[in-house]
């Protein structure tokens, strides 16, 4: 497989998960190369007909919204790659580091254990917040039933001073038989 194609399709892959035609990549790469591609040369990108500056593989990434190394990966399966010469380019090793990182396994874990301590204080940190929700919770649940004790307390003390025959509604106006129930001081006409 030639890096062209895997160049292209790369391109197309990530363009297509983000449901961009052709013709609108070709539009959005416009700011970032100063003109727009027509959408026959998205194809020839996409199909490995088209070789890529390094310009055009930047503008490609930040457009499609990727990393630029993204749109070198080799498809599962492919162990080489043909730069031009007869001898295929062999993959390259993904766990070699960047340039001044080193290739320490104790440096490796050192970073490893510093980013799941991290994730633990971040778990620990929502697992506390949640904590006082439920002791807040908790609170409001225990206020609410003193209030409903009281109203009931005191609706009872109303009702045993109202006159015979009467009694609250539950929006505690005084109903009376003689009046059809409706509380006292509804028909304020």
């Amino acid at each position: 497989m030639k890096i062209e194609q895997v160049l292209g399709a790369n391109i197309r892959k990530f363009r297509e998960s983000q449901g961009m035609s052709q013709a609108a990549l070709g539009e959005a790469l416009a700011p970032l190369l100063g003109k727009p591609w027509e959408r026959q040369a998205v194809s020839a990108a996409e199909t490995g007909k088209r070789a890529l500056g390094a310009a055009e593989v930047y503008a490609l990434a930040l457009t499609l919204k990727v990393r630029p190394e993204w749109l070198f990966r080799l498809p599962a399966g492919i162990d080489g790659v043909e730069l031009g010469a007869e001898t295929p380019a062999p993959r390259l090793d993904e766990s070699i580091p960047p340039p001044g990182e080193s290739l320490n396994v104790t440096s490796a874990l050192v970073r490893l254990r510093g980013n799941v301590r991290g994730q633990q204080r971040n778990v620990k940190e929502r697992v506390h917040g949640l904590h006082e929700h439920s002791s807040l919770l908790t609170e409001l649940e225990a206020l609410l039933a003193s209030l409903e004790h009281a109203l009931t307390q005191e609706s009872q003390e109303a009702e045993r001073d109202l006159p015979p025959g009467t009694r609250l509604n539950p929006w505690g106006r005084i109903v009376t038989p003689s009046d059809g129930g409706e509380p006292e001081g509804s028909n304020d006409e």
